[in-house]
Order: C-alpha cells, then structure tokens, then sequence
C-alpha cells in the first residue's frame, strides 16, 4: 500500500473564510496587544484585524502615527494607546514597556497628605493594570529593508590587494594622499581605499537593518516575556519574510540575515518555553506575504539608484513589485487566529506563510505531516544524503596528525 502523501494546502492571496473577520469578533476581548510599526500597512492593517477582535491596542510607532484612536475603537478595539519608540534601541525599548506595564502617573508625587497621595498612587496604580497592565499579544512587526552592497569595494584589480590591503597597513592614512602625488597611476586605487577607509562612516545602514529587524524583537521579548511566562498564556507574533528561508539573493544581505536570524529566535524561545512546560504561551514566525508597503516600494523603485554599477540586477529587483499583490488583511487575520491559540499545538514556534491555508493546514493529515517531519516550517538546511549528530555513531579510525 503506497504511503499517504503530505496534503497540499491552497494558496490565498486575500482574506479566506477559515479567517474571516466576522468568525473571530470579540475573540480578544480583553487582551492586550502591542504591535510595533503600526503605521505602515502591514502594521495598520495588523492593527485594525485585532481591534475588530476586540482586543485593547498598543500601537507602536517611530516617526509616523498611526491612524486615530476612533478608527479603531470603531472596528471594535477595547481601548487604544499609542505610544512613539525606536525599537533598534534598547533604552526606547524599556521605557515603553514602563509606559504600558506601570505608565507614569503611577509615579508621579502628590503635595497632598501621605495618605491620600498613597491613596491616589494606588487608584492610578490600578486603574492602569484594569487599562492596559501586562501585554497578553506580542506583534514584532516593525520592520527596516535596505539594498545596498555589503562589501563597499570588490577586489576585480589584480592591484587592488597591493594597493589597498598591503600599503596602508605600512602607511598611515596622511601620507596615502602623498604616495598617490609621487605615483599617479594608484592615484585612483588610494583614492578609492582612502574615500573607504578613512572618512567613510560605520556600515551603520546594516547594522541599523539588524537592530530593527533583529534586536528589537529580542529586546521586546525579553522584557515583556517574564510577563507573559508569569500569567502562563501569551501569544508573540514574530513578522519576518520568506528572504528568511529563500537561496542566497545580492544586495539585500541585512534583510535577509536577520529575517532568518528571527526565524530562529523565534523557534529557539519557543523551546525554552516549552521546557517549563507553558502549553499556552506559542510564539510563531510569520512571512506576511507580498505586500506593496512604502517600504518595500521604495526598496525596489530605486534599485537602478542605489545599484547604479549593477544595472541587470536592479532591473530584475525593479520588476518584483509587479508580483507583490497580496492584501495585508490576509496577514492581519492570519495573527488574530493565531493569537487565539488555534494552531499552538501544530505550528507553535515555526515558520507560516500566510499565503498557505491555514485550515489545510491544520487538517489532521497536515499536523500528522507536521509530526512526522519535524523540518517542515522551520529554517533547515538541505543536504546531500545525511550528516553526522551528536550521538557518536559515526566514528572514523584516529587519524595521528599530521600525518607525514
């Protein structure tokens, strides 16, 4: 008998009715849900799918603000708080968590007696917990996509190492402009290291990419997590990108990283979690489809500027755009159902696109698939026939090195 194969999910490019608003109204109610870059559309739509589930909104932002608390209370949302943050810092990051956990009037002093200041301390103290208190829903979603080169200056020249690897480490950089004088056939090639290695800034545009797409979902985590494990239910929303899990693409090296470093952050938190055994704390990590948000079409519109010495390649980046068609709905929907613990016990700490059908998914032949091949929505590497584990089954004859 030939065995059952794995079951192929259909494909959705728009809200489906396994996820339609209208099966999860008030699912939330009560529930507290910090979502980061909430003004995009990725963020936005994120936003209004929890408000029509009823849940109380922590929208983050950074420069631009979100859309008006009566947008949301008017899908539903319990109550709205927007609060500004950067989340590549850390410092931002915590005194947001102070604002939404123990906002500030909590602290501030009274002129009035000890104990009626006491008394209007503890009455602001608790009337904060009943508003916001501790977060219940985790939405990483903020997001930074840059396209540049990572390696500012290849090596095509057959003098380019003699030029720029072996003379500056023997000059300083004050004299390379004097070398260049008394040579000018290096001129360009001192020029180009000096431009490079002298006044150049920091790769702070990379390294920027990561602490958004990286650091700030750690950050959040850390510090809301404790929360969370202490009330022993919770929901984190991880919002990385297929670039995580596709083949190795140019120019897009700090996106990609980080979205497959989030990947695995997520998968990695959600086994410590599982080991204290918190059935109902889940995280997931979520590719949100194609969505034509500003960023990523500014991202590709202009690939031909920031690529200028690689025309070919910016042109086919140009051009992707055109399949970017997918609502952002779909992903919004996508986390309410998720967040309502529909899939913990199949997907918890993997890797959905939400471009798959999450019913279909969940079917019993797709959690067996699941069961049976731990790699499926996870970020693995393929290889040729197996490799060697831990367990010490493959052992080779000693090989006294070095051998001659």
């Amino acid at each position: 008998m030939a065995s059952q194969q794995p079951p192929v999910p259909r494909l959705h490019s728009d809200v489906y009715p396994f996820i339609y608003p209208s099966k999860f109204r008030g699912s939330l109610q009560g529930k507290v849900a910090l979502i980061t870059g909430s003004a995009g559309a990725i963020g936005q739509a994120i936003a209004e799918c929890f408000a029509v589930a009823g849940a109380k909104l922590v929208l983050v932002f950074n420069r631009t603000q979100p859309a008006a608390k009566e947008h949301f209370t008017g899908l539903g949302a319990a109550d709205v708080l927007a609060i500004q943050c950067n989340v590549a810092e850390l410092s931002s990051c915590e005194e947001l968590v102070r604002q939404v956990c123990m906002p500030a009037c909590v602290f501030r002093g009274s002129r009035r007696s000890s104990r009626e200041g006491l008394l209007m301390v503890m009455g602001a103290f608790f009337k904060a917990l009943e508003a916001f208190g501790t977060v219940d829903i985790l939405v990483n979603n903020a997001g930074a996509n840059g396209l540049e080169p990572t390696i500012a200056h290849s090596p095509s020249q057959p003098t380019y190492a003699l030029f720029t690897i072996l003379l500056p480490r023997l000059l300083p950089c004050q004299y390379m402009q004097t070398v260049s004088y008394a040579y000018p056939p290096i001129n360009q090639y001192l020029n180009a290291h000096e431009q490079n290695r002298c006044t150049s800034s920091p790769p702070d545009s990379f390294i920027h990419d990561l602490s958004v797409n990286l650091h700030g979902p750690y950050y959040l985590m850390r510090l809301l997590m404790p929360g969370i494990r202490a009330q022993k239910s919770g929901c984190v929303l991880n919002i990385t990108s297929r670039a995580g899990v596709l083949p190795n693409i140019p120019f897009s090296t700090s996106y990609h990283a980080s979205k497959a470093a989030l990947i695995n952050l997520t998968g990695c938190v959600q086994a410590e979690v599982d080991v204290d055994g918190l059935e109902d704390v889940h995280l997931y990590a979520l590719h949100p489809g194609g969505v034509r948000s500003e960023m990523t079409l500014n991202k590709y519109r202009n690939a031909e500027t920031t690529l200028p010495d690689h025309p070919a390649v910016a042109a086919k980046l140009t051009q992707r755009v055109d399949g970017y068609n997918d609502s952002p709905y779909l992903n919004g929907m996508t986390c309410v159902a998720l967040a309502t613990g529909i899939a913990r016990q199949v997907l918890r700490g993997r890797y959905f696109d939400v471009g798959q059908d999450l019913e279909d998914v969940l079917a019993s032949a797709g959690e067996a698939a699941i069961q049976a091949d731990p790699e499926l929505y996870t970020l693995h590497t393929r290889y040729l026939g197996t490799v060697p584990d831990s367990s010490g089954a493959v052992l080779d004859e000693p090989f006294a090195f070095p051998g001659f």
